[in-house]
């Protein structure tokens, strides 16, 4: 059995629990010897056969692989990071899969992640950035034509940047004609986790000279975005106040502001909700009112027209879909039959806890706007 196991961003005791036991019991260990901690090599029994596949071919791989497993022997194929992220794994799986030998992964912390708790940084703050690209300059390996640094950059989120150390300079020019400025947060973490690592954040403007000065000039991921620095972020939803959650039930008093920007989101998110479903259930309806109600979360005329409360906004979002279906289902029965349970729950199997959260916790909720 082969297990592709990640041997995490560099320091020896951030391999998973899981990828220290299968060095433990490996008979084979081929691991990647430009860039894997050699600490981790302590985990090997003494009889465990190590091979630095840094000099090998995947030939020379793959012939060492499949002898160790016609003799029924352990193997681990140790990659640096997380093997799924540059680690050329797919064409020695392939090689195996033609060869009939089994094997799994385990995965491990990549650099990006390293770097990140290195800086305490979280990419993906409110209000700055939702989305973490991870990717690298076209050099020896080319690119892909519709993922060119300039046009990632146009996204403006935050940025892992890979295998591009030497070429800094031509990375900052890429990443400021695509769009972030010059002075957008940059930082270089070189070695992420290794007892070496070193640390500088800079800006776009300066990623290359700070390079330069000191002297790295390999084996670091840039970040680039706002996040870096952290600056302005809005807070989280999750432990605010006014948001409700599966857990517990939002708390603060609305203001006026708080109620228009509810409007402003339901409008934007219901009649969306209900157009998914409808199409689902096959039913039309005349049209979506969104208002603020003391007593009721929805309503269906008898004219079909809908009507939605904002303060649905305070509500996980499996509860508005619930309330969306329950109103969508009176275009077929008007009462709350056994006839129009049924139909609820033909679209959501699971409608009884949601109804139960809303009769839990929606007196709460209403009391936070009146």
């Amino acid at each position: 059995m082969v297990h592709f196991v990640g041997a995490g961003s560099g320091a020896a005791d951030l391999i998973t629990v899981r990828g220290a036991k299968l060095l433990e019991k490996a008979d084979v260990i081929i691991y990647a010897g430009s860039l894997v901690n050699p600490e981790l090599l302590s985990y090997a029994k003494k009889e465990c056969r190590i091979y630095n596949s840094a000099e090998m071919t995947l030939e020379e791989i793959v012939k060492v692989i499949e002898e160790a497993s016609s003799k029924g022997q352990e193997i681990v194929r140790l990659h640096t990071g997380e093997p799924s992220i540059y680690g050329a794994v797919r064409e020695q799986m392939d090689e195996l899969d033609g060869l009939g030998i089994e094997y799994d992964s385990c995965p491990g912390v990549s650099a990006c992640f390293g770097a990140a708790a290195s800086l305490n940084l979280e990419y993906t703050l409110p209000g700055v950035s939702q989305t973490l690209i991870i990717t690298r300059m076209e050099g020896r390996t080319p690119g892909m034509p519709l993922e060119k640094i300039e046009d990632l950059a146009g996204h403006q989120a935050s940025m892992a940047i890979y295998l591009s150390t030497g070429m800094l300079r031509e990375l900052s020019e890429k990443l400021i004609r695509g769009g972030y400025g010059p002075e957008t947060p940059a930082a270089l973490v070189y070695k992420a986790t290794w007892q070496e690592e070193k640390v500088f954040i800079c800006t776009l403007e300066t990623l290359a000279k700070t390079a330069s000065e000191n002297g790295i000039t390999k084996t670091a991921v840039v970040l680039v975005g706002e996040a870096v620095t952290h600056r302005n972020y809005e807070k989280s939803k999750l432990y605010s106040a006014d948001f409700s959650t599966e857990y517990r039930p939002a708390t603060k008093k609305l203001n006026y502001y708080d109620t228009m920007q509810l409007a402003e989101r339901a409008t934007a998110h219901i009649p969306a909700r209900a157009r998914y479903y409808a199409e689902q259930m096959g039913v039309s309806y005349a049209g979506i009112t969104i208002r603020k109600q003391k007593t009721r979360w929805g309503s269906c005329s008898s004219k079909g027209r809908l009507n939605f409360n904002c303060l649905l906004m305070l509500t996980p979002p499996e509860i508005i879909d619930y309330v969306v279906v329950h109103e969508l289902c009176h275009l077929k029965q008007m009462n709350h039959s056994k006839l129009f349970w049924d139909e609820v729950e033909k679209v959501l199997p699971d409608y009884k806890s949601r109804r139960k959260w809303l009769k839990d916790h929606g007196n709460e909720i209403m009391d936070c706007a009146f």
